[in-house]
């Protein structure tokens, strides 16, 4: 089975000043491909490439926490991920 797609949405805080705003999104946007990257590779590990859809889920559900505590590394976002699977 075929790891789903990944999505991840990006809002924008209104109340932000022009150019706190665009680097709150260029953030964003960074840390949104990090997540992406990280969910790819993720799928492309032997034991997910044949994992159920819910062991992907798990996979990018802690993709995004790890990313919401900070980490924008993608291969670090993975390693993590598929870490927290044994644990």
């Amino acid at each position: 089975m075929e790891c789903s797609p990944f999505r991840a949405l990006v809002s924008i805080n209104d109340n932000a000043s022009g150019t706190s705003k665009l680097f709150k999104i260029a953030h964003r946007l960074k840390v949104i491909h990090a997540m992406r990257t990280a969910y790819r590779m993720a799928c492309e590990e032997p034991r997910l490439k044949d994992a159920g859809d819910g062991m992907t889920e798990i996979v990018a559900d802690n993709i995004l926490e790890l990313a919401d505590a900070g980490e924008t590394n993608p291969v670090r976002l993975c390693s993590a991920a598929l870490r927290r699977l044994s644990h």
